[in-house]
């Protein structure tokens, strides 16, 4: 088997002539800030291409001292709060790879850009519905990288779907688009909450919205019987007409307008042929015009790849010391094989207590009484409804309003009953109740009821979500006492702006130890110093040694407040940085034939960074093509999922303070630890991060600032 990626080395001849500037400042405050207008003040003072990248300002036109000079003094007395304290401009050394793919991509050249446009028209695709047709449209992403210490440029194809017609001829035909987002003028993206009348009535109401004048031209031009919708987004509410407004459609709402998922997925979803052969006609007009090379591949370049073994596999440890590898859909049956490595005290004594959320339209009873007989038979534990709530209309307000009534009875768990069709559009925001309040919640769907086979991974994920250890891992992370997911939310309102900390602790062995919830104004008198100092507590972790997991890239002042404490208390802080969102695909060639690549496929980029590709699952729609091995399977060399269905996204991982191969090792273990039946890709340390900062964003607070249970699973 061998590696490729969508990723291509930069031609050396066409950022030779692209160089770096330092900037000089008399005062070192709001560097980035100052970096970047100064960029964009340069590039309409000197006509040509200037970018703020790495601390540096990068062009590719070479300018001399005098004219960068007088060109400074201009912007300092034209505007002295912004630049007085900038005191040169001054030529630097060579730009860094990084830089260099920066900038290319910033400057590609506009005849590029169409010829890469007219390339990708044939990779759209349409499904015809009895109202209408679902158009999936494909994008071009270009990304700079640096790989092996040369510029690099990923060239990636991204899906968009949406509906032909637009939300008001979809609701004049007596389709319910609740929950659907929609798409308008001024980069409008927002979920309709419900349809509130005519704009015959309300279109001065909705003018005096505080909103950009694009959208109040869309007010002004929209027909008087247009229908009005309630929308939600980041920023809040807002009402617009429903003319004008497209559908963006995400995969599991197809089921709306009478499409199959199974179908749904073989159209919107590229498998790996297919999405490799797109990328390759457009990497084609790169390389045709002599600004790329050949995508990085094992076969040339075997250094920079790591292709995954059995002996690389992880075991996870069961009761009684028993140890089984680590296989992808395989954990409930384990499970049952195996026993449970640790379950808490607190339930051999006393029963769970769970509150039951019902939009079902059966009782609960056969269920629970069947989950009841099983808990019981396996480890000893009872189980107790402490209430249930029917909820007959199914909608945000109505499920806020029972778990509000369920929460009072202080349950260990909340089961959140809902229709298979339901989930796609509620269930996210019935996990975000419960998420704000440290409560753990679980989802049932109908199609787990119907199916015995379900239960015992139903209970695998009861037992997690209220603080027990289904399984460990077999080999605990070497050299390290635990790993914390650390998430970090930005609020502000009006000056102050308040930061919210979450650490969940993790041992070295993947036992759930604890989490604990800060908060803190940030100001001159509060540096972040102080909420880490909140956070990792002297008690608990000095002299220790601690990976740290965090979702996306950590903000500089939070990086130095955390190793600045680690000094002070002895603690070695190791950062681990993943970033899940818009990260370029690998591929495995085998037997001639492109195929997804197995779980751990690595792309090496430095000595701290690589794109890993983290344990996945099948979907029910990608069964149909798996070929040479079956994807699920108890021998422990057929965990690589070779088969056509889908082209996993990977991570991109990097590192401060812990070798690159352990980092990779903690992210590709943590992420089969949120004991679903399918893993998600997502390591339990930042799983569902975006929901929490989401509702903390809306001005949610924490009923407790610490906890032994992983209400986020």
């Amino acid at each position: 088997m061998h590696l490729f990626a969508e990723v291509f080395p930069i031609e050396p001849a066409v950022v030779e002539s692209i160089g770096a500037y330092t900037v000089r400042l008399s005062e070192e405050r709001d560097r980035d800030r100052t970096g970047r207008l100064l960029a964009r003040r340069l590039r309409e003072a000197l006509a040509s291409a200037w970018l703020w990248s790495g601390g540096q300002l990068v062009t590719a036109v070479a300018r001399g001292e005098v004219e960068l000079m007088i060109a400074l003094d201009i912007l300092r007395d034209a505007e002295p709060e912004r630049f007085h304290h900038v005191r040169a401009i001054e030529a630097a050394d060579a730009p860094s790879p990084r830089q260099l793919a920066e900038f290319y991509v910033l400057t590609l050249p506009p005849a590029l850009r169409n010829a890469l446009d007219h390339a990708l028209k044939r990779g759209g695709a349409t499904i015809p519905t009895e109202d209408g047709t679902i158009v999936i449209d494909r994008d071009i992403r270009l990304q700079p990288w640096a790989v092996g210490g040369e510029p690099a440029l990923s060239i990636s194809v991204t899906s968009r779907i949406r509906h032909s017609r637009d939300a008001a001829a979809l609701l004049g035909d007596g389709r319910d688009l609740t929950g659907l987002r929609v798409s308008g003028p001024a980069g409008l993206s927002a979920q309709i909450v419900s349809v509130e009348g005519s704009l015959r009535a309300a279109r001065e109401k909705l003018l005096r919205q505080r909103i950009p004048d694009s959208l109040r031209e869309a007010i002004r031009a929209a027909p008087a019987d247009s229908p009005v919708l309630r929308l939600k987004n980041e920023h809040g509410t807002l009402r617009m007409p429903a003319n004008g407004l497209g559908l963006s459609l995400r995969l599991e709402d197809l089921a709306k307008f009478g499409v199959e998922t199974e179908r749904a997925e073989q159209v919107v979803r590229l498998d790996p042929p297919t999405r490799a052969a797109l990328i390759r006609s457009l990497s084609d007009v790169l390389k045709d015009a002599n600004q790329i090379g050949r995508a990085y591949a094992s076969r040339e370049r075997a250094a920079l790849f790591v292709t995954p073994t059995d002996d690389d596999i992880p075991y996870l440890r069961f009761a009684d010391r028993r140890t089984r590898p680590a296989i992808p859909g395989r954990l409930a049956a384990d499970f049952l094989a195996c026993g449970p490595y640790r379950l808490r005290e607190k339930f051999q004594k006393s029963p769970i207590r769970a509150c039951i959320v019902n939009a079902l339209s059966i009782k609960s009873d056969d269920f629970v009484e069947a989950m009841q007989r099983q808990l019981q038979r396996l480890i000893g534990f009872r189980l107790d409804i402490a209430r249930e709530r029917q909820v007959r209309i199914l909608k945000e307000d109505t499920l806020d309003a029972a778990v509000r009534i369920v929460e009072k009875e202080a349950p260990d768990i909340v089961l959140l009953f809902l229709p298979d069709e339901a989930v796609a559009e509620h269930a996210d925001y019935a996990k975000s109740l419960t998420l704000g309040r440290a409560l753990p919640a679980q989802i049932v769907t109908q199609r787990m009821i119907d199916d015995p086979d379900a239960m015992p991974e139903v209970i695998v994920q009861l037992l997690a979500r209220t603080g027990n250890t289904p399984a460990a891992l077999a080999d605990p992370i070497d050299g390290f006492h635990e790993v914390v997911g650390l998430d970090r939310v930005r609020r502000t309102t009006g000056d102050v702006t308040t930061v919210h900390a979450v650490a969940r602790i993790y041992g070295a062995d993947g036992t759930f130890r604890r989490y604990v919830v800060r908060s803190s104004e940030l100001s001159s008198h509060h540096p972040p110093y102080l909420l880490m100092r909140e956070l990792f507590s002297q008690r608990d972790t000095s002299g220790k040694r601690i990976v740290v997991h965090v979702n996306g890239r950590l903000p500089a002042d939070m990086r130095a407040a955390i190793k600045t404490w680690g000094q002070a208390i002895k603690t070695h802080f190791a950062i681990v940085e993943i970033v899940r969102r818009n990260i370029p695909r690998l591929y495995a060639l085998e037997d001639g034939r492109v195929v997804a690549p197995p779980a751990g496929s690595q792309l090496i980029l430095s000595d701290s960074e690589a794109l890993v590709v983290l344990p996945y699952a099948l979907t029910p729609a990608q069964a149909p093509n798996l070929r040479g091995r079956e994807a699920i399977s108890g021998r422990a060399g057929d965990r690589n999922h070779i088969y056509l269905g889908l082209t996993p996204q990977p991570v991109h991982v990097l590192t401060d303070g812990i070798p690159l191969r352990q980092a990779v090792e903690s992210v590709t273990r943590w992420s089969l630890l949120d004991y679903s039946a399918r893993p998600t890709g997502v390591p339990a340390t930042v799983a569902n991060t975006d929901t929490l900062a989401y509702w903390l964003e809306k001005g949610g607070t924490f009923t407790q600032d610490s906890g032994d249970v992983p209400f986020w699973l």
